[in-house]
Order: structure tokens, then C-alpha cells, then sequence
């Protein structure tokens, strides 16, 4: 008090103010009393100062200290002097926020979120004068950057700053991110790159330069990829590539409070949103713990060196033990439980407790003790604004920061026996936590066999241990061993360490009896090593296996079921992590679930290349997703080939949404233009290999362009260029086929809806109303298909077929299975041939356009759909022949998808060997695969399906047309 007067001009006064304002005189004495820092502060305007503590100092917002903040650097002068503006501001708003603090008028929440209120505002003034300060280049000729594009820069607060529960004495750990120009000038990358690395020394510099009038915060950018050494400022892809290869399990855990705090809004946003992907993607394995728990044990090391269980931040059970409590519970329990990814940690704490993964009491011990020893910490670190940490050895100082914390004197009991006391009770408290919750996270599981393991693990094997691998289906047992011991030991260039070894050792037995339930186990132990070494990291990949169990079953037997499947995989091993989320491998995604998906991956596309390049990742992800489903049994064929559909009809739409702009220059929604889905697509039945039956259709309606027809046949045909150019990486690629439409390939490629009147009323064949069964909107202008609608539903309703019309049909279906079925040495094609996919369709389709015209019910675009509504109507000849139609629907279905799977896409046909029904058998994951005799009772259960299905095609066909028709005409050949 008295070096405050002697500083003051206005001494008499201020004495006169405390007198008629003991409020403000008491407010005075505690802040001198609790901290040197804050009594130097005051000194500067102690009148000021003593005016807001006689009403009590209010809280302010972050809008209102970043508006305090802008003023305070609205002075005259350079950047120098606006800077010293600046700190000159944090100072007095210090003082400000630990009035509050020390006076009891703030919560904790409250003091630490406008702490780090405060941080902000001044990181982002400063970036702005820095902004001004560092002179932006010009960049070379070409490169089409936008207006003020050096803006695209963001400040990420990590740490506790960007959970906004920063200390008084707090390090602000930061990130900096931006984003370039499109830049097709070579140079121009370079020369951003450079800019923005001057931004952001100078920010560094700014906010972190010592003056006479202190700083602002102190910077740390260790938490930026790869520590020190890395660049100041990387892009959102820099960010992603060394996240996705070289990210260590800590940083992880890092990201966890990731926020944006002064810059570009929407680059933080998009980095943030990156940085959750990254976190909360999958769920860490045993290995990654054990990384942090690594971590933690040096820091923890660091500090019994320096002060060790008085510590209050490090020490057992202190402030840092609580948090990487709450971080990794956050880590193991976040991929799947959106609730409790929450940046700060009372708020992870709250969320945790109300979601069961702490009890009520955990919550309340971990809760109470965190604001415990937040509060000393603030306390410590209030003296003398330095970042201490530990309790005073000194008795003296002990009892002083007790009684700054409310320590009651008692006669029996000094304040410094009670502090030492409270402080052990939450510090045990939470260590005792902090010890049982890791040791749960790091249970190890063990599933070893010891015949497998002494295999694996030996360097070499008598015949006898060849022989006994013979019983998990392996003819060559040398190879595949050879693989295994690979897979635990590593190569001479590479090997792996005993640990890793004897971890795989223990999965051994697993892998290989899910690869004797396959078709090929050698091939299957083969193609696993291979997957295996292209996910990298044994070591972290067999901690996930030995956590996931259930994962190798599915690893095994994509490796050794699918070269379609394991081709997607291998091109992309970073799909490994989609096959261990469980909601997404076990959820039917919808049109409308893949839809918001897609939406969301779109939007950082820049352009129509990028967009459509993204859709194309997107369904290769997609498919393996549902490949993999249908494979392990988890859906059944009719939820496939729904999945399937659906995954196509969005891919589509968003090709169609992607190229209408660019086209038209108008959004899709504005073009009375319309992509008609027919066939398998209209059905929502398509197979994987599918292609994609469409008609593009237009109308008169506005805008009004000039050659609307020229127009919209450009449209149609950049979408199959466009698509076609594409192709599809590892996968099937996305194939549009538009031969369905008025005068198939001779016809313009988009017709308007009045030609295509024209062309129905006057020169339709037959066979297009059975196409037309099967259309329904893909994409496109709703009035659009409507219209549409309005011009084939009178044709293709309008009455029924006449004899000759049905003869006419049944010779068009003959043609097509003499020509087009593949059935070469015996060969069963199971879509074309007799009695396959194709007479079920056609007998479905016939009835419907006999039936349809008076029964509205039956006119469904889907074969099963029909099926099931003319089985409803009574339209078959007996209910036994739909019921047989429609498991042999299903049951050839089933097979041409899983012949798809094997044969890298482009397969409906069975070879008529006992070997390989025997491999189909377990293909199909036939339960009598593995017991002889399924092979002979597969090729039964085919053969009496198309038998039926053929006697029922015929039946149909002979009754439509008539008995006086020919035997050929009739039976379809």
C-alpha cells in the first residue's frame, strides 16, 4: 500500500476514496496481501482501479475484451508502440479477472474460460497488427488467387488454452495453419509457403518479446508435427498426410482440445474437424496406451527431480493424472460415443459420469480434486506471475498460501497442516483412479494355442509340424508357414523384435482357423501377410488384432475369399480402420445416410475435378464397406443389393450436381432435366457390378436456352465422359449405360419429355415397355419425372399385352440366352442361362404388364417387389410357384454376388466340377463347407432351383400367349 501511494499523483485522494469506500480499500489490501504481480499493476492507476472494486469488478465477454483490445492499440506510433498497447491492456485486465478471483465473485469455470478469453483477444489483435506489419508478395502471373487470400491463416489453441481453462502464469500451446491459392504457377507455392512463415515468426515474436511492459503469453509450438524441428505453418493437407503416417499416439491425445482462437474462422473450423477424424477415428489400441503411459512415466520422472510428490501438476495424483485420466478414457470410449468429446476437462468429466463410463462417485472425486489443485495452482503462480508449481517447502510461506486459499486457523491445527492435509486426500484419491482405470485399459487378453505358437515361433519344423498344418486346409504348408513366421519375426532387412513376435504368435491360431473356412487357406494366409504389411506397424496392427479378435476372421477372409475386396484393400490400406468402427460395418446406410456423408466429404472440393475424384473415393470406401458385409454374413443379399443401389443412385446424383453447373451454369435444382434410373437401379437391385441403365430427359419449361436440346445432350454427355474417364481405382468401375432410351444408340442422348410422347405414341417396340416397368428419379427435377411420368405410364398401362406381344418378348428373352450366356464347357450362367436371374425378371415383368393395367398394386419397378405384390394378387398360378420364385430369386442373387466378389467383379458363372462347387460352398459360407458331401448338395440345391424357375418361366409364358402358340414361342427356347 504504501509504494502504491508514493507511485501515485493522487495520493490524498485515493486515501479519502478508501475511506468513504471500505470496500474498495479491502479489495486493495487482499490483492497486495496475495500477489506482488498484481500489487505492480495496480500501482500504474491504482484510482482507476480502486473505482471498480468498490462496485466489484464485472466479468467481461470475449467480444468485449477483443473490442478492449482493438482500442488499446489504436494509439499513435508504430507496430512497436501498438504492441506495447497491447500488453499494457492484458496487464489491466489481469488484475481485473484476479480481483475476481481473490474478492470470491468468480467461479473457477468463469475465471479460467476469461483467462483464456482474454488470450484470445490478444492473439488475435496481435495477428492483425501482424497482418499489417509483414508485407504480403505478389504473386506470380497466373495463379487466379483470390482477394486477401494471405488471410487463409488460423491460430489453433491446443493445451489448455484451447480448452479455455488457461492459468494465470499459463504457456499458450499453439499450432499455425493455412491454406494456399490454387496455384498452378510452380513458384507460387513457394512463395505463400515463405509468407506465411514471416506471419508467423512475427505473431511468435509479438506475442511472445519481453518488454518494459511485460508480455503477452508465453508460445510453445512443441505440439506441432514433428516438434522443433517442423515448419512454423503447414496446410490442412500437410496436416492430414502426417497425421494419417507419422503421428505418434500422444499427439492424439494432443488434439483432444484442438479449437480455433484467432484468425481465418472458417480454416480452423475445417482443421478442427480434421483433427477430430484424426482423433476420434478409431480407438487406440493397448499400444498406443502404453505409448502415452510411456510419456507420462518420463514427465512423471522429470518431476521427482524436481520437487516430485509436491508437486501439483505432475506429482502422483495431481492436475496432470487427472487429465490424461479423463483424455484417455476420451480416446478408448470417443469413436463410438460422440458425447463425451468434450475439450475441457470438467466438461469431459460431466459428460463421462452422465454417459456410465465413470460412477457418480469417480466423477465427484475427479471433479473436486481438479479444482482443488487448479486453485493452488493459481494461488502459487499469483505471488509472483511466475509458473510455479509446487508447494513451498518453507513452513512460513505453507501457512501463508493456506490462508490465501481460506484455511481456517485452529488451535490444534495450523492452516498449513490442513492444506498439506487436503492436498494429499485428493491427490491419493486420484492417483488410486488414474492406477485402476489404466490398469483396466492395458488388461491383456490372452488366446494363445501352443501348437500355432511353437510353429510360429520356432525357426524350423519336422514333417510332423508340416503335417499338422495340413488340417487347417493349407496343401502348401511351407509357403504359408513361411508367411506366418514372417508376419512374427519380420525379414533379414527388417526384423522385429521378440515382443512382436511372440504377440503375433498368440494370434496365429486364430488366423489360421478362419483361413480353413475359406475357399483357398493358402491363398488366404498369403494375402493377409500382404495386408499386414501394407497397414504397417506389427506392432500397434497386432495389439488392434489381439483387442479385435473378430477382426482377423474378417481380414482372413476377405484375403482369401475376394480378389475384388482384397484388391480395394490393398490399393487402400487406410480403409483398415472403417473394418474396425462396428457402427459403421454393422448399420444399413440409406440413401439419405450416404447422402449427408457425401456432402460432408464434398465440402472441400474446390471444383468439378475434386468433387468428382471425391465421389469416386467415396464409393470405392463404400463398396468395400458393403462387400465386406455381404461376405462375413453380416447382411443378407437383399440388404446388399439395397446398400448397393443406394450407394450408386447418390454417387450419381452427386456426379449429376457436380456437372450441371459447369455445364448449364446453372444448380441442378434450377434444370427441368432429369437422370431416369431404369433397370437394376430403378429396382434398388443392382449387383456390383451393375451397370447403370439411365434415360436423361428434359422439358420446355424456363430457363429459357437458346438450343435446349444441344444443351442437355452436352450434359448427358459429359456425365458418361466424365464418369467413364474416371474409372475406379481398385474397384468396379461406375458404369452408366443410357442404349434404354427412345431408339437406343442412334437416338439423341437427352430427349425432351414431348419427344419422347411422340416417339412412345408412334414407334415404341414391345420390349420397351418392359424396361419402362422398371424407371423411377435419380437425379434431377422432380417435375421434371413427373412430366415424364405423365407420357409412359398411359403406354405402359394402357392395356394389356396381346398374345403376339408376349410371343414376341419370349423370342427376344431366347435370343439374348443363345447369344449372350456364357455356358461354354458346361458352364452354369447363372444370370442368363436356363432357369436363371434373367427368367425370373422376364416372368415377373410379363405378368405385370398383364395384370398392371387393372391392378395398380403391381405395377412396382423392383423383380422382388413385383413378385411379392402379384403373390399378394393371387397372379401366379399357385402360391407355391411364387414362394419357389422368389428363393431361387434370392438364392441366385446370393451367388452371382459372391462369384462377383471372387473374380474381380465381372463373373456370373459356375464351373460344373465338384471342386468348384466345393469352393463356392464355402464362398457362400456354407455351415456343411467343411464336412464333404456340400459340394454335391450345392450343386442339387442349384440345379432344382432352375429347374423350378424354368418350369415356372414356361407355365407363365404359355398362358399369356395361349395354347395355339408354338412350343418355341411358349417355353422361350
Amino acid at each position: 500500500l504504501e509504494r502504491i501511494l508514493a507511485a501515485s499523483s493522487e495520493a490524498a485522494s485515493l486515501i479519502d476514496g478508501w475511506l468513504q469506500q471500505p470496500a474498495a480499500l479491502s479489495g486493495v489490501a487482499q490483492l497486495c496481501a496475495t500477489s506482488q504481480l498484481l500489487a505492480d499493476i495496480l500501482r500504474e492507476d491504482a484510482p482507476a482501479f480502486s473505482r471498480q472494486l468498490s462496485s466489484g469488478p464485472a466479468r467481461r465477454s470475449a467480444e468485449e475484451l477483443l473490442a478492449g483490445g482493438r482500442a488499446a492499440t489504436s494509439v499513435p506510433g508504430g507496430h512497436a508502440a501498438r504492441l506495447d498497447g497491447l500488453r499494457l491492456f492484458k496487464r489491466r485486465e489481469l488484475l481485473r479477472i484476479a480481483a475476481r478471483d481473490i474478492l470470491r465473485v468468480a467461479s473457477f469455470g468463469e475465471l479460467v474460460e476469461e483467462i483464456s478469453d482474454l488470450a484470445g483477444a490478444g492473439l488475435q489483435v496481435a495477428l492483425e497488427l501482424c497482418w499489417e506489419a509483414v508485407p504480403v508478395p505478389e504473386l506470380p502471373a497466373q495463379v487466379g488467387a483470390p482477394d486477401e487470400w494471405w488471410r487463409e491463416f488460423a491460430v489453433i489453441a491446443m493445451g489448455k488454452l484451447g480448452a479455455r481453462e488457461l492459468n494465470y502464469s499459463s504457456d499458450v500451446d499453439l499450432l499455425f495453419v493455412h491454406e494456399p491459392p490454387r496455384a498452378p504457377n510452380a513458384e507460387a507455392p513457394e512463395v505463400v509457403g515463405r509468407y506465411f512463415t514471416r506471419l508467423s515468426q512475427a505473431l511468435i515474436d509479438a506475442v511472445g518479446a519481453l518488454t518494459g511492459d511485460g508480455g503477452l503469453f508465453r508460445v510453445d509450438l512443441r505440439l506441432r508435427p514433428e516438434g522443433g524441428a517442423g515448419a512454423l505453418s503447414r496446410t490442412l493437407e500437410a496436416y492430414a498426410t502426417y497425421w494419417e503416417s507419422w503421428a505418434a499416439p500422444w499427439e492424439r491425445q494432443a488434439l483432444i482440445k484442438a479449437s480455433g482462437v484467432a484468425g481465418s474462422a472458417g480454416l480452423a473450423a475445417r482443421f478442427v474437424r480434421l483433427a477430430r477424424e484424426f482423433v476420434y477415428g478409431k480407438r487406440i489400441d493397448t499400444t498406443g496406451l502404453a505409448d502415452i503411459k510411456s510419456v507420462k512415466h518420463r514427465i512423471e520422472a522429470s518431476a521427482r527431480r524436481s520437487g516430485g510428490e509436491r508437486n501439483v501438476k505432475l506429482g502422483p495424483g495431481g492436475i496432470r493424472d487427472i487429465e490424461f485420466t479423463v483424455q484417455l478414457l476420451q480416446l478408448i470410449f470417443g469413436a463410438q460415443d460422440e458425447r463425451i468429446r468434450k475439450r475441457s476437462t470438467l466438461g469431459a468429466l460431466r459428460a463421462l459420469g452422465a454417459a456410465g463410463y465413470l460412477s457418480a462417485t469417480e466423477h465427484q472425486t475427479l471433479a473436486s480434486a481438479y479444482v482443488f489443485l487448479r486453485t493452488l495452482e493459481h494461488q502459487l503462480q499469483l505471488m509472483h506471475g511466475l509458473s510455479l508449481r509446487e508447494l513451498p517447502a518453507d513452513e512460513r510461506a505453507l501457512g501463508k498460501l493456506a490462508r490465501r486459499l481460506e484455511f481456517p486457523p485452529d488451535e490444534s491445527t495450523p492452516p498449513a497442516d490442513l492444506l498439506l492435509a487436503e492436498f494429499r486426500r485428493h491427490t491419493a484419491n486420484a492417483r488410486g483412479l488414474f492406477g485402476k482405470l489404466f490398469a483396466e485399459m492395458l488388461e491383456e487378453r490372452d488366446e494363445s494355442d501352443l501348437r500355432a505358437r511353437s510353429l510360429v515361433l520356432t525357426a524350423e519344423s519336422a514333417e510332423a509340424d508340416l503335417s499338422a498344418l495340413a488340417e487347417f486346409g493349407l496343401r502348401d504348408a511351407s509357403r504359408s508357414l513361411g508367411a506366418l513366421r514372417r508376419l512374427a519375426h519380420g525379414t533379414v532387412t527388417a526384423p522385429l523384435p521378440p515382443s512382436v513376435a511372440e504377440r503375433f504368435a498368440d494370434l496365429a491360431p486364430r488366423v489360421l482357423r478362419a483361413a480353413a473356412r475359406t475357399p483357398d487357406p493358402d491363398a488366404s494366409v498369403l494375402n493377409f501377410e500382404r495386408f499386414c504389411a501394407l497397414i504397417g506397424s506389427p506392432g500397434a496392427l497386432y495389439s488392434i488384432l489381439a483387442e479385435e479378435p473378430e477382426v482377423i476372421d474378417m481380414l482372413v477372409r476377405v484375403a482369401g475369399c475376394s480378389a475384388s475386396l482384397s484388391g480395394i484393400l490393398a490399393a487402400h490400406p487406410e480403409y483398415f480402420d472403417m473394418l474396425m468402427d462396428p457402427g459403421l460395418m454393422t448399420a444399413v446406410r440409406s440413401v439419405g445416410k450416404l447422402t449427408g456423408e457425401l456432402a460432408v466429404r464434398l465440402d472441400d472440393a474446390r471444383d468439378a475435378p475434386a468433387r468428382l475424384a471425391t465421389i469416386a473415393r467415396f464409393r470405392r470406401r463404400e463398396l468395400l464397406r458393403v462387400g465386406v458385409r455381404d461376405l462375413m454374413g453380416d447382411a443378407d443379399v437383399e440388404t446388399t443389393i439395397i446398400e448397393l443401389s443406394a450407394l450408386a443412385e447418390v454417387c450419381l446424383r452427386g456426379v449429376y450436381d457436380t456437372l450441371a453447373p459447369e455445364v448449364a451454369g446453372l444448380s441442378a435444382e434450377a434444370l427441368p432435366f432429369v437422370v431416369v434410373g431404369m433397370g437394376k437401379l430403378a429396382g434398388q437391385e443392382l449387383h456390383y457390378n451393375s451397370d447403370l441403365d439411365v434415360m436423361f430427359v428434359w422439358t420446355d419449361g424456363p430457363p429459357p436456352f437458346e438450343n435446349r436440346q444441344s444443351l442437355y445432350s452436352r450434359l448427358a454427355g459429359e456425365i458418361l465422359s466424365r464418369v467413364a474417364a474416371d474409372g475406379a481405382g481398385a474397384g468396379p468401375p461406375l458404369k452408366i449405360d443410357a442404349r434404354l432410351r427412345p431408339e437406343g444408340q442412334s437416338g439423341p442422348l437427352a430427349r425432351s419429355v414431348a419427344s419422347c410422347r411422340e416417339y412412345y405414341d408412334h414407334r415404341a417396340e414391345t420390349w420397351e415397355r418392359l424396361a419402362l416397368i422398371r424407371t423411377r428419379l435419380v437425379a434431377g427435377s422432380p417435375a421434371a419425372w413427373e412430366a415424364f411420368r405423365a407420357v409412359t405410364e398411359p403406354f405402359l398401362w394402357s392395356r394389356a399385352l396381346a398374345p403376339e406381344e408376349v410371343a414376341a418378348v419370349a423370342h427376344v428373352k431366347q435370343r439374348i440366352e443363345r447369344e449372350r450366356a456364357r455356358t461354354e464347357g458346361g458352364r452354369i450362367d447363372v444370370k442368363l442361362g436356363v432357369g436363371g436371374i434373367s427368367d425370373i425378371e422376364f416372368c415377373v415383368q410379363l405378368l405385370q404388364l398383364a395384370h398392371g393395367p387393372a391392378d395398380p398394386s403391381l405395377r412396382v419397378p423392383s423383380t422382388l417387389g413385383g413378385l411379392r405384390a402379384l403373390a399378394r394378387a393371387g397372379r401366379f398360378a399357385s402360391p407355391a410357384d411364387a414362394q419357389a420364385l422368389e428363393a431361387a430369386y434370392l438364392f441366385l442373387r446370393r451367388v452371382e454376388c459372391r462369384l462377383q466378389l471372387v473374380h474381380a467383379w465381372d463373373e456370373s458363372t459356375v464351373d460344373p466340377d465338384p471342386a468348384s462347387f466345393g469352393r463356392l460352398a464355402r464362398l457362400l459360407g456354407d455351415r456343411r463347407a467343411a464336412e464333404g458331401g456340400s459340394a454335391d448338395d450345392l450343386a442339387e440345391e442349384l440345379r432344382c432351383h432352375r429347374h423350378q424357375v424354368r418350369n415356372i418361366y414356361q407355365q407363365t409364358v404359355q398362358q399369356l400367349v395361349g395354347r395355339d402358340s408354338s412350343p418355341d414361342a411358349a417355353q422361350g427356347g
